[in-house]
């Protein structure tokens, strides 16, 4: 493990898992980055989803859920990725709640939310210095093919080699009847 991407995931795991421990404690306090979303999202949402929970409220304790869940998966290393992008669901009323304005406190909270969700994607996306599953499939083909094409190759050589060593083998007895047949005569 690089103690560098342990210390780096671990920094940013703290911010959500203390705003998460708070939105769980005191739902209230943070209803309000949760209101548009539960106006705008949720409505949309229930006609595929009826059961899901209409109160502002309600929805900053999911919030706040994710975020100790995904903050403790992402700090530990332990299921990071999908930590990480449980996070970056969590960050969705965030931004949806400090949208680009005029308002200069709203717009830093915008940036900032904007960053964090940034940063959480990029967690969601490190594979701590190893290929892809897709690349090393398509590495793994091309070495297959090419022991197939040398397989191949060889198979051929083989068969040629054996077709010589036969010829060879029919002259060779040819030449050794014509000298038993020489040597009777000569006998005889």
């Amino acid at each position: 493990m690089n103690p560098f991407r342990v210390a780096t995931r671990a920094m940013l795991a703290s911010y959500f898992v203390v705003n998460g421990v708070k939105a769980l404690k005191e739902p209230e306090e943070y209803a309000d980055e949760t209101q548009q979303f539960a106006e705008s999202v949720v409505p949309l949402a229930k006609n595929a989803v009826p059961q899901l929970p209409e109160t502002a409220s309600t929805w900053a304790m999911i919030r706040g859920g994710l975020q100790v869940v995904g903050g403790v998966a992402l700090a530990t290393g332990k299921g990071r990725r999908l930590g990480a992008l449980l996070l970056t669901t969590s960050m969705v009323p965030s931004l949806l709640a400090s949208g680009p304005t005029g308002d200069p406190d709203k717009r830093d909270d915008f940036l900032r939310n904007l960053a964090l969700t940034g940063a959480t994607l990029i967690a969601a996306g490190d594979l701590q210095g190893r290929p892809s599953v897709s690349y090393r499939l398509a590495e793994s083909r091309k070495r297959a093919e090419k022991r197939k094409q040398i397989a191949q190759k060889a198979s051929a050589r083989g068969k040629a080699r054996g077709k010589i060593q036969a010829n060879m083998r029919n002259k060779a007895r040819g030449a050794t009847k014509a000298a038993t047949k020489v040597g009777k005569n000569a006998t005889s």
